[in-house]
């Protein structure tokens, strides 16, 4: 979902908007299944009915954990240099590092222990070279940049009122999903 993409103001109105869409999906589906005598067509509208009840139990526990408990001012990234936890976890990152320093499954106490010891070192000397001023520029592929602007020029959009909100939403999904689209292409 783009929703954490969006304005924070825009959030909860937008939600609704797709549980709005949602259940008139479900029932065009229910009626055109009621309705029709072709099989492939009640075929269709019985798989429509389907996803929209698959949809139904996701858009129902995304309101009630990320919408009431987690609330958005929480998950808003809206404007955020980092939007993920990728510096945590992908190949530079804290966990990837200290994994592949264990390199092992089940390591014993002793094991760990002397890993964590050698990443707080290695920490103590990124703090020193940060202190120093020689810190190494963070690399930006062309793919990141590109899609950076691509959700800047959205908004853009939206702040001159070119586009209303449901169309930023639209753009935003539809730059996250050609985004994960390109990152499995990566992968293969």
């Amino acid at each position: 979902m783009a929703l954490p993409l969006l304005y924070i103001h825009l959030i909860n109105d937008q939600f609704d908007e797709i549980v709005h869409l949602n259940n008139e999906r479900l029932k065009q589906a229910k009626k055109l299944k009621r309705t029709t005598v072709v099989s492939d067509e009640r075929e269709a509208a019985g798989e429509e009915i389907r996803l929209c009840g698959m949809l139904q139990v996701l858009l129902k526990y995304f309101e009630r954990y990320w919408i009431e408990t987690i609330t958005p001012e929480m998950f808003c990234v809206q404007g955020l240099e980092h939007r993920t936890n990728n510096l945590a976890e992908g190949t530079s990152g804290f966990h990837h590092r200290f994994s592949r320093r264990l390199n092992e499954v089940h390591a014993n106490v002793w094991k760990v222990i002397s890993t964590f010891i050698d990443e707080e070192y290695h920490a103590y000397q990124r703090m020193l070279l940060i202190r120093t001023g020689a810190q190494k520029k963070p690399t930006v592929a062309a793919r990141q940049i590109a899609y950076q602007e691509r959700i800047n020029k959205l908004y853009v959009l939206y702040d001159k009122k070119t586009i209303d909100d449901t169309e930023l939403l639209e753009g935003l999904t539809c730059c996250v999903a050609r985004n994960i689209r390109n990152m499995k292409k990566k992968k293969q």
